[in-house]
């Protein structure tokens, strides 16, 4: 709205319009916004009390050998359900921390195994999820990403290479069911921790941190607070640090692949007074 008014002096004087609409208008609006809101939640809950009651009304007549066949059969139905949840738990590719076991070390790094084998022993660890290396071979599939990179002999073609596969993992699009992965591990951070959780995105490729190929200060860790487009971006971040130069020189000297089994973790990020090692 546009408001006009006629000066007097120093001080505008606003039209007589301008204040029946704030006065009488807006309130008015609000008020019969509310009086909407409140019927189609009167009805509602008169129509869920209706249906517990015909229920009910609709029990009292079935037999009691029935009622305490039905009885069985969903507590039955209920204990299958949840011995299936539990199974399914340590399955998939976005796991949580805690369920992490020897046997997923392969798909999802032996950084990410090792905290399940903290929690396994009664240590706390922050509260996060292990993400298995199939998410980025879908990606990768999707964008048009090679699975080997080039780091041939030509120093300069290696670069070009390198520099094109960052460019195109920044560029890239989630497929559809793994970005619906990654937000419900994210919801739950924020059912956690409330809106804008801070999160930290760390690697744990397919042969780091092995006995004796440990790999401190080649791959990238990041802090992600403010949107779940935010931690999206930190997982590109975590994904390009695997095609650095010096990442790929550094695993040709400790033999280890090239070979982009790019697992990685999604985490609390814990504000700390004091840290040790």
């Amino acid at each position: 709205f546009v408001v006009t008014g006629v000066v007097f002096g120093d001080s505008p004087v606003r039209i007589p319009q301008t204040y029946f609409f704030m006065a009488f208008f807006v309130p008015s609006f609000v008020l019969m916004i509310s009086v909407v809101v409140y019927f189609i939640a009167y009805f509602l809950l008169i129509g869920v009390v209706a249906a517990v009651l015909n229920g009910f009304a609709a029990v009292r007549t079935v037999p009691l050998v029935i009622k305490i066949a039905s009885a069985i059969v969903v507590a039955a139905v209920a204990y299958a359900a949840g011995k299936f949840l539990r199974k399914m738990a340590g399955k998939g590719d976005v796991i949580n921390l805690k369920r992490l076991e020897k046997s997923h070390t392969e798909s999802f790094g032996e950084k990410a195994v090792s905290i399940g084998f903290l929690n396994s022993v009664g240590l706390r660890t922050p509260v996060g999820f292990g993400v298995s290396e199939r998410v980025f071979e879908r990606y990768a599939r999707r964008n048009g990403i090679g699975l080997t990179p080039d780091c041939g002999d030509d120093e300069g073609g290696a670069k070009k290479g390198l520099a094109e596969t960052r460019k195109k993992i920044k560029s890239g699009k989630f497929p559809f069911i793994d970005a619906v992965r990654l937000r419900i591990a994210y919801t739950i951070f924020v059912l956690r921790r409330g809106p804008d959780p801070a999160l930290i995105v760390r690697s744990s490729f397919f042969g780091e941190d092995a006995p004796g190929r440990l790999a401190p200060g080649q791959y990238a860790s990041f802090g992600t607070h403010g949107s779940f487009k935010g931690m999206l971006e930190a997982v590109r971040d975590c994904w390009v640090s695997f095609f650095m130069e010096n990442a790929v020189k550094y695993r040709a000297n400790m033999g280890v692949s090239n070979e982009p089994r790019l697992s990685f973790i999604m985490q609390e990020l814990l504000q700390l007074d004091l840290i040790g090692t």
